[in-house]
């Protein structure tokens, strides 16, 4: 196999995002190891915030905002900072069963969230050229390795929290990083034959590591994917084509019959099966809690409530409403409003033939984050910042030619 050469991707890019997860294990360490910032001393964040704010807004000075594209990237820096001070001036810390507490809690949210929001606006506008190539190897090496720690058909996270010592060690953990290994590398790709490849090893990927609503929503992002950019019949041969041959590919690639295990696949259609899904379950109970709590928490949010009265803070909503839980009413309006705002410029873009891979890889990321953030995750998932960052951040004055994408060939 050849990897035909192209353009890498901006290197200040990488070093955006390494940086900001450097930024975070600080901040998980200091928050929830060694407890070194409490509600309190918020402050110190604030102003760290501020810098990363500088620096993100220095980046967008040859962007043309209009004042509400703008009053929306502001809001969504500043809500979430403002809602946690408040929150540690105003109101009294609660503990939860774990011994966690609830203000720190939402201000580690917070800084991870807000983080995030601030790389996916440093990357938004850099030149939109990209190696297939890395993306690609790196979703060959997490299927490798997703493979090799794999047992009956499913990867053990028993065992691993065990040699980890890690107890939070879940598949969330492996997702987050083969869906965009696998949407950079989809993206990046004009062959069909090569796309199915993709599709394939990341479906048995995420089936694998366990991620059911990962599986099916990758999946669906995939046939929306393929639908908003082909056209007509076209479109359907694509997305019929994809879903047939993939079980196939399977088949051929790593012996997917001998994956069948029993009561994997029955714990896999527990997602269809409400009454027999005891996270189905949680989630419902807390969802029909968190709904009469939505009224005490209207101004700046107030994560003592989840712990008071459902006596765990991580009992949140598992949808968009978690950001009015966490941080009011009005993050909760302004994060749906750049929402619906970045599916009218995902539509405006493709309208006006800006189909660059990064602007494939920026859509793939939308549909996907947007169905998540609607029914499964809450607002502390690293893409839902990640994504408003990318999308507020878009210019609409980029002149650039749209990119010719070199593709991954077989042969010489």
């Amino acid at each position: 196999m050849i990897l035909k050469t192209t353009e890498h991707f901006p290197s200040q890019a990488a070093m955006s995002v390494l940086l900001a997860i450097l930024f975070i294990r600080i901040m998980e360490w200091l928050f929830f190891h060694y407890q070194l910032i409490s509600g309190n001393s918020f402050i110190l964040v604030v102003f760290v915030f501020l810098l990363m704010s500088a620096f993100s807004l220095s980046r967008l000075r040859q962007v043309k905002m209009s004042a509400f594209q703008l009053f929306l990237f502001l809001s969504i820096l500043a809500l979430p900072v403002i809602s946690v001070m408040l929150q540690s001036a105003l109101l009294s810390d609660r503990y939860d069963y774990l011994g966690r507490s609830s203000l720190q809690y939402a201000a580690f949210i917070c800084a991870y969230g807000v983080t995030w929001f601030l790389v996916g606006v440093s990357v938004s506008n850099f030149t939109p050229h990209y190696s297939v190539k890395i993306p690609f190897l790196l979703l060959l090496i997490s299927f490798f390795f997703v493979v090799q720690s794999s047992n009956e058909g499913r990867v053990d996270y028993a065992y691993l929290r065990e040699v980890t010592g890690v107890d939070s060690y879940s598949h969330l953990w492996i997702t987050e990083g083969l869906i965009i290994f696998s949407f950079l590398s989809y993206a990046g790709l004009k062959s069909l034959w090569l796309r199915v490849l993709v599709f394939s090893l990341s479906v048995a990927s995420l089936f694998l590591a366990g991620s059911r609503s990962g599986l099916l929503f990758f999946i669906v992002t995939i046939v929306f994917y393929e639908l908003f950019f082909s056209n007509g019949i076209k479109a359907w041969k694509k997305v019929v084509f994809m879903l047939v041959m993939s079980p196939v590919l399977l088949a051929i690639s790593y012996g997917y019959l001998s994956l069948i295990n029993p009561l994997y696949i029955e714990h896999f259609l527990l997602i269809f099966d409400r009454d027999s899904s005891g996270s189905w379950q949680e989630r419902t109970y807390a969802l029909n809690i968190g709904l009469n709590l939505l009224h005490r928490q209207i101004l700046f949010g107030d994560p003592t409530l989840l712990a008071s009265e459902l006596g765990n803070v991580g009992w949140y909503i598992h949808n968009a409403l978690s950001g009015w839980q966490f941080f009011g009413l009005p993050f909760f309006l302004v994060s749906c409003v750049a929402y619906i705002l970045a599916f009218a410029k995902m539509v405006q873009f493709r309208n006006i033939g800006k189909e660059t891979p990064f602007f494939r890889f920026k859509s793939l990321m939308l549909l996907y984050t947007a169905l998540n953030i609607s029914l499964t995750v809450f607002v502390g998932s690293s893409w839902f910042w990640f994504t408003l960052g990318l999308w507020l951040a878009a210019a609409h004055n980029n002149r650039q030619k749209p990119v010719v994408v070199s593709k991954l060939s077989f042969g010489s």
